[in-house]
C-alpha cells in the first residue's frame, strides 16, 4: 500500500486545519498559540505551588509529615541496609581511587614512558563510556553465562548482584576524578622543586611528603570530595 493511500484513509476532520480553528493562521500564529498554552499551564502550576528551588522542594517534601515520620523512615531495615551499603562502597572505592589517582597523576606529569597515552586513555575511559555499557560488560564477564561465570559458580563466589560487583562498578565510575584534578596542577608546577629536593638528599617519600603533597593538597581534597559524591 502506498503512502498516499494510507493518508487517503484518514478522516478529513483529522487533517483539516478548520477543525482546529486555525484555517487562516500562519505558522507564526500557530507557534504563538502553542507558547500561550504553555504559559497558561506554567502560570497555573506556579499558582498551585510557587517554585522555591529543587533542593528546597526535596527538603520540604521529606519533612512534610514531620520529623518523627522522617526519622522513622531512616531506621527502617531497608533504609539502614541501603545506607550501610553506600558507606561501605564509598569506604572501599574512595581510597582505591585516591591511591590510583595520585600514582597516575604522578606518573603522567613527572615521567615520559612507553604506555603514557594508554594510561591517559584509561583515566578518561569512564567519562566516554556509559555506565549502562560498563554494567553490561560486567554482566558479560562475571555473569552466570559470562567468561568467568562457571568458574565463579564452581567456587561459590558472587560478583554480579553482590557487594563486589557494586564496588567494582563504583570504582570504575569514580576512577577519573582524583587524577583529573591533580594532572593539570602538577603539570603547571613542573618538576623543579622535586628535582631540587632530590639533589639536596631527600628520599622519594620525603620529597613527596614535604614538597609534592603540600602543593597538591587542595586539588587532592577537591578530587576526593568529587569522588565520594559520585560514589
Amino acid at each position: 500500500m502506498s503512502h498516499r493511500s494510507k493518508y487517503q484513509q484518514l478522516p478529513t476532520e483529522a487533517i483539516n486545519p478548520a477543525t482546529l480553528g486555525i484555517e487562516k493562521a500562519s505558522s507564526a500564529d500557530i507557534i504563538e498559540l502553542m507558547l500561550n498554552d504553555d504559559r497558561k499551564v506554567l502560570a497555573a502550576v506556579q499558582r498551585e505551588k510557587p517554585p522555591i528551588g529543587i533542593d528546597a522542594d526535596i527538603i520540604v517534601e521529606a519533612l512534610r509529615k514531620g520529623w518523627d515520620v522522617y526519622l522513622a523512615a531512616l531506621v527502617e531495615p531497608d533504609a539502614v541496609s541501603a545506607i550501610k551499603l553506600t558507606l561501605l562502597t564509598a569506604a572501599i572505592a574512595v581510597p582505591l581511587n585516591l591511591a590510583f589517582g595520585v600514582c597516575a597523576a604522578w606518573a603522567i606529569t613527572k615521567f615520559d614512558f612507553r604506555g603514557k597515552r594508554f594510561l591517559i586513555t584509561l583515566v578518561d575511559l569512564p567519562f566516554s563510556v556509559s555506565p549502562v555499557i560498563a554494567g553490561l560488560i560486567y554482566v558479560l564477564v562475571f555473569g552466570a553465562q559470562g567468561w568467568f561465570g562457571p568458574w565463579l559458580a564452581a567456587h561459590d563466589l558472587k560478583i554480579i548482584f553482590a557487594v563486589p560487583g557494586i564496588v567494582l562498578a563504583t570504582v570504575f565510575v569514580t576512577l577519573p576524578f582524583v587524577a583529573r584534578e591533580l594532572i593539570p596542577l602538577m603539570e603547571a608546577q613542573g618538576r623543579d622543586e622535586e628535582e631540587a629536593a632530590l639533589v639536596l638528599g631527600a628520599s622519594g617519600w620525603q620529597m613527596f611528603r614535604k614538597v609534592t603533597l603540600p602543593n597538591i593538597k587542595w586539588a587532592l581534597l577537591y578530587g576526593v570530595i568529587l569522588c565520594n559524591a559520585r560514589a
